[in-house]
């Protein structure tokens, strides 16, 4: 999917087509395939058919984005844009290079309320100068770093250090993966490098199937190790720990992740989390009522957070944000306003 040309539209667009042909039929049922699953194909091939960012950006404002709900629809608001390096985590030719990617989301950065993240993965020889490219010319609108660590690597990797350094310095925020397994690396097993601290580090063998794999590279935990190196770097945990930590707190159990979230919410200043991803299951929101309740810490370092209606269509965003928000309506500043605007420019 993430080659397709210009010159296949004519060929998708069929597809799309017969895909709301079959959308439009509710008695559709087979074994593999039901109404839900076909809008959910439909919804991402909107997505992949854009030949360009800036017609990706406009279709989340359209139909996905805040503005998409009407009690927001005139409310101004700053989207932050999250790279992914794909080229790198699977080793895959993407439609636009990485550097291709950097260039347009600078250009579309000067047009729209944006604020681009880059995306980091250790494994890429050039990442330091390329991170220095698009922060450091002149008319540079990157504001902060992305990691997805489920792609294959540990977050404390030393080949990430140096970047480290230069965003508590200059405290460029950085957002990492930390809850779903469905985008991760296809490798088992793999080794990773693990640092404990500055010149101190370990090659360690991770193994299992994908699911498992991708699990023990998402865990909070590792951030461990780069906060007691970096202990003013901000970091957000994205995801929130994954939509089965709050199923747990759901009935009841504290699992470990939300734990060790509470506990490096707790040490270091810098860290917060999102609920993105999770605003899908309607099942969740009282779960996260109940949390922001219960930890004070979590009133003040969580953050509304959106992106399942790019890389898995699971809900209409739109529909779940205003549930969601009307839910926990006694924080709704805290969670679209305040503590973001910590996050990102305190």
């Amino acid at each position: 999917m993430s080659s397709l040309t210009d010159d296949n539209d004519e060929e998708w667009g069929r597809v799309v087509e017969l895909l709301e042909g079959m959308e439009k039929q509710p008695q559709l049922k087979t074994a593999d395939v039901n109404i839900s699953s076909v809008s959910e194909i439909l919804a991402a091939l909107k997505v992949i058919m854009k030949n360009s960012m800036e017609k990706v950006f406009k279709l989340y404002l359209e139909r996905h984005s805040l503005a998409a709900v009407s009690k927001y629809e005139d409310r101004p608001f700053v989207a932050c844009v999250l790279m992914m390096d794909l080229e790198q985590g699977w080793g895959k030719q993407t439609r636009k290079s990485y550097f291709e990617q950097i260039s347009e989301l600078n250009t579309i950065a000067k047009q729209e309320a944006i604020l681009p993240f880059l995306a980091l993965d250790p494994r890429r020889e050039d990442l330091y100068e390329m991170f220095l490219k698009a922060f450091c010319q002149d008319d540079s609108q990157f504001f902060g770093v992305k990691t997805y660590p489920s792609f294959g690597y540990a977050p404390s990797d030393d080949r990430l250090h140096p970047i480290y350094e230069l965003c508590q310095e200059f405290n460029i925020p950085l957002t990492t993966h930390c809850g779903g397994t469905a985008v991760s690396t296809f490798h088992s097993p793999i080794v990773v490098q693990k640092c404990k601290a500055s010149g101190s580090c370990d090659q360690v063998t991770i193994s299992g199937n994908r699911t498992q794999v991708a699990q023990q590279l998402n865990e909070p935990s590792e951030w461990e190790y780069v906060l007691n190196i970096f202990p003013k770097l901000k970091v957000n945990l994205a995801h929130f720990g994954g939509s089965y930590v709050w199923d747990d707190y759901n009935e009841g159990t504290i699992h470990s992740r939300m734990s060790t979230i509470n506990t490096l919410m707790s040490t270091y200043t810098g860290v917060y989390a999102d609920f993105s991803f999770n605003l899908g299951d309607k099942n969740l929101d009282a779960a996260f009522l109940k949390g922001l309740n219960s930890f004070n810490i979590f009133r003040d370092r969580c953050m509304f957070g959106t992106d399942y209606w790019v890389v898995l269509p699971s809900a209409n965003l739109a529909d779940s944000t205003g549930r969601f928000l009307n839910h926990l309506n006694d924080y709704e500043e805290d969670l679209l306003t305040n503590n973001p605007k910590k996050f990102l420019f305190n």
